[in-house]
C-alpha cells in the first residue's frame, strides 16, 4: 500500500509541475528567441514612427522658402536699371580684377 500512495503522489506532484509550467512563460529557448525578436520588432517600430514623426514636424517649407527668396530679388531690383557697360569700362574692370587677385598672392 505505502508504493501505490508514492505513486500517486508522485503523480499529483507530476500533474501540479505541469499545471504550473503552463501557467508560467515559456521558458525554452524558442520562447526566448520569439520575446527577443518581437521586443527589437517593437523598438524598431518605435524608432520609424519617431524618424518619421521629427521629418514631418522639423520639414523646411521649401515652397515658402523660395517665394520669400523670390521677393527679396524682386525687390532688390525693382527700382534698378541695366546699362550697358562700355568697352573702356570693361577692360578697367577686368585690369582691377586681376590686380587685386596678383595682390592676395593667388
Amino acid at each position: 500500500m505505502p508504493e501505490s500512495k508514492d505513486k500517486a503522489i508522485e503523480a499529483v506532484d507530476s500533474v501540479n509541475r505541469m499545471i504550473d509550467n503552463k501557467l508560467k512563460k515559456k521558458t525554452t529557448r524558442r520562447g526566448f528567441l520569439k520575446s527577443a525578436v518581437l521586443a527589437g520588432l517593437a523598438i524598431g517600430g518605435g524608432v520609424l514612427g519617431a524618424k518619421k514623426m521629427t521629418e514631418s514636424v522639423l520639414k523646411e517649407d521649401n515652397r515658402r522658402l523660395y517665394s520669400a527668396d523670390a521677393q527679396g530679388v524682386e525687390r532688390t531690383w525693382k527700382n534698378k536699371k541695366l546699362t550697358l557697360m562700355s568697352k573702356n569700362e570693361k577692360e578697367e574692370m577686368v585690369s582691377s580684377l586681376l590686380k587685386s587677385f596678383k595682390s592676395n598672392g593667388l
